[in-house]
């Protein structure tokens, strides 16, 4: 076992903030990374003449790699140490980048992207738990609160970024772009992070656990991820889904039976990490189907040109940057008790009031409202993330930081998947409604996706509205005295 005065004497280093502002840094790379090539996909598209089918998987496949790894990586980290596996993580994404930028065919620059998504995997799933690992528990929740800012800067910067340089340069230097700073990541982790007491410890991983979890991840992500395209009644659909299940069932079974769990499943039974987890879910289904859709309504619903588009939803995320380092800095105070649930009820509002809008509302009626979902998305992340990382032993802070991360990236992809079939299917019947009340042409294609998203928005609200409930139901969540706060 790994002394407490280990741990005590790690949290406080120092240094701390400037750790943090590397692994942010880090963060920040990794979630650009996407964001900036979904605006250059129509430009990679028509550079190597290929179909919308094939290009898609250059987002969707490194979505999909990531899912499905964030567990085993965490746990890796867990057992092999954490600032090990980042830094392997962080060179895989910078070898990634630089094949990526020298890409000579589609299906190369897809397999890029995919080695990519193990890299940047294994800095998503230990990043946080490097975090929580150099910071005292009074300190917590204001690092994790930044990192939220980092995680939304990056997320409204990317598109801006990427339009600009691959216009500018051509999109192979959207891979360049990244490519110096994620070296100085590196250099700066080797220099300043500091040696991870549980890679002293002599444990072993489970090989088949997280082998079985891979699998059973990626089927089922890869089914929600394409049963859009494939039809959710089509063979691959329903044949992912039951290997999916049969999977997760041999997976439970593995894992009462091995001595070092991959994920030891008496965690669930912790009231606080099972509820705030089940709350991130709904959270993140919710937000992430409304932040799809959004730009259809403003583009395609309500005719504005994609720049002025991009410059409406800048509000949410500058909302985000602002209530996550300070709800992350009340929690350290007050706890997350009443902190996550207001987060989630000024989301489920601001989605209540987005599916009021109609085909004549007023881009002041977007902002507002969008504004509003960007402070209860900063607001509950911030302490919710801190209940998850608190609510388990030390030893299995990799394992609470990787649940997090691959809860988020299931809500993701659940909520696009429910969000794309909601609309394509709402959309056939709206429009027969308002053909036959005389709306013809591109004004009954606007008005009838504007109404189709609004009830999806409805639906997003739901499940918020769930979240909500979840999280006040999970009972007081005050943070643990630490010795640390009492040394100064």
């Amino acid at each position: 076992m790994v002394p407490a005065g280990l741990y005590d004497a790690l949290r406080m280093v120092p240094n701390r903030w400037a750790i943090w502002a590397v692994i942010g840094v880090g963060t920040f790379v990794n979630v650009l990374d996407n964001h900036m090539l979904n605006v250059s996909i129509p430009t990679i598209r028509a550079d190597f003449r290929v179909d919308v089918a094939t290009v898609q998987w250059l987002t969707s496949g490194y979505m999909l790699v990531i899912g499905s790894l964030l567990l085993t990586a965490s746990r890796l980290a867990d057992v092999y140490g954490r600032k090990r596996l980042y830094l392997i993580g962080m060179a895989l994404f910078i070898g990634a980048s630089v094949l990526a930028a020298l890409a000579p065919t589609t299906y190369a620059l897809i397999a890029c992207r995919l080695l990519q998504g193990i890299g940047s995997a294994l800095v998503q799933g230990v990043g946080m738990a490097i975090i929580v690992t150099v910071f005292p528990q009074h300190e917590r929740g204001r690092a994790l609160g930044l990192n939220v800012a980092t995680v939304a800067l990056g997320a409204f910067t990317g598109p801006i970024l990427g339009g600009i340089i691959s216009e500018l340069f051509g999109w192979r230097w959207i891979f360049w772009f990244r490519i110096p700073i994620a070296i100085a990541c590196w250099i700066a982790t080797v220099r300043l992070v500091p040696p991870d007491p549980v890679a002293t410890a002599r444990r072993r991983f489970d090989f088949a656990g997280g082998t079985l979890v891979f699998l059973a991840l990626g089927s089922l992500l890869l089914a929600l991820s394409q049963g859009r395209f494939w039809g959710w009644t089509s063979p691959e659909v329903i044949g992912l889904v039951s290997l999916s299940i049969v999977l997760w069932i041999l997976f439970f079974i593995v894992e009462v039976r091995v001595p070092e769990p991959m994920v030891p499943l008496a965690v669930f039974r912790n009231r606080m990490f099972s509820s705030a987890s089940a709350s991130a879910f709904f959270s993140f289904s919710a937000t992430s189907s409304s932040m799809f859709l959004m730009p259809f309504f403003l583009i395609e619903g309500l005719g504005l040109p994609p720049s002025q588009a991009g410059f409406v939803l800048v509000p949410a995320a500058a909302m985000m940057s602002v209530s996550g380092p300070l709800s992350g800095l009340l929690s350290d105070r007050f706890g997350s008790r009443w902190l996550s649930p207001l987060g989630l009820f000024c989301v489920a509002s601001a989605l209540a009031a987005l599916s009021r809008l109609g085909p004549d509302a007023a881009i002041g009626d977007v902002i507002w409202r969008s504004a509003l979902m960007g402070f209860g998305m900063g607001t509950f992340q911030s302490p919710n993330n801190n209940s998850i990382v608190s609510a388990v032993p030390r030893e299995q802070v990799g394992l609470a930081s990787g649940t997090a991360n691959a809860v988020r990236n299931l809500g993701n992809v659940v909520g696009i998947a429910a969000a794309a079939t909601i609309v394509a299917n709402r959309q056939v019947d709206h429009a027969a409604t308002l053909s036959a009340a005389g709306l013809a042409g591109a004004v009954l294609e606007a008005h009838a996706l504007i109404i189709s998203i609004s009830d999806a928005f409805v639906v997003a609200a739901c499940l918020a509205a769930l979240g909500f409930l979840v999280a006040t139901l999970r009972g007081e969540a005050r943070p643990i005295p630490d010795p640390a706060r009492r040394m100064g």
